[in-house]
């Protein structure tokens, strides 16, 4: 484990009385236009699993994600936190985006970004930003390996550093469910190894996190179970039970292929199977 993580003590998870971190989502469904970009989605994730989203280019993994935090409202179907309707829990939840969404050219440094996962309470509780989130501000920075990038300009870091700008303020936060859409993508192995140790940091705590990715022998191999989707549900629960032929192929298609115990998808050009 990154021993500047190993030092840091994750306080502030706790429940603080009330239901454990328990996700249902029930016959969700979401719409852009006539679109459906999700169809009667429903599963249930037990609190402190580590779970993979999973699904092709298109599937809804990210649309999930947004409609799991209250960024788009979904036409039909119900999500529950700790037992309680979305929004019930005032910032329990804790969104990374995909880089490829944030406006790395907007003029604001790291303390900045890292901040902003603080507001939120600041403003809960109708009070000024105190010494206190401070103090989980730079707790954030530092177990992220970024205390010393604290003034600089976002546009300004590597893709890496970036990621784990982003990932330092949901930690701010201090959630109970972290949802993070594709954190690997476009990074560097230093950044990967940081994000592990705090993965494998978080579950000790008993976190609940959700990781969209494409990478399903990452899937496979290092999370509690997998959400297999392609707009409605394919399957969940644990890899050997998600990963059947007839589900990948319902999920993917053609652009599924097996050499020998990998599982690779071909996303850019379908193949043609004779």
């Amino acid at each position: 484990m990154n021993e500047k993580l190993k030092n840091h003590n994750l306080k502030g998870y706790e429940l603080k009385g009330i239901e454990p971190a328990r996700l249902d989502v029930y016959r969700l469904s979401v719409s852009y236009g006539n679109y459906n970009a999700l169809d009667n989605i429903t599963f249930s994730i037990n609190h402190g699993e580590r779970v993979a989203v999973i699904g092709p280019n298109g599937a809804g993994k990210s649309t999930l994600f947004k409609a799991l935090i209250g960024l788009i409202s979904p036409f039909k179907g119900k999500i529950l936190i700790h037992g309680q309707p979305l929004g019930y829990h005032f910032d329990c939840v804790a969104y990374i985006p995909q880089r490829e969404e944030v406006d790395w050219m907007f003029p604001v440094t790291v303390r900045d970004v890292v901040q902003m996962g603080r507001y939120s309470k600041s403003l809960r509780f109708k009070r000024r930003f105190k010494q206190d989130d401070s103090s989980e501000v730079d707790d954030a920075m530092k177990q992220m390996d970024i205390y010393s990038l604290a003034d600089r300009p976002i546009g300004d870091l590597s893709g890496g550093q970036q990621q784990r700008v982003f990932i330092a303020r949901a930690l701010a936060q201090r959630p109970h469910i972290f949802l993070m859409d594709e954190p690997f993508n476009g990074i560097d192995v230093i950044t990967g190894d940081i994000i592990w140790d705090l993965l494998d940091k978080l579950k000790q705590e008993s976190v609940t996190v959700l990781i969209a990715t494409h990478d399903l022998n990452l899937a496979s191999q290092r999370f509690d179970s997998v959400i297999l989707i392609n707009k409605e549900m394919i399957s969940a629960g644990q890899s050997s039970k998600v990963f059947t032929k007839e589900n990948l192929l319902k999920a993917y298609g053609q652009q599924i292929m097996h050499i020998g115990n990998s599982i690779i998808t071909d996303q850019c050009c379908p193949r043609e199977i004779k």
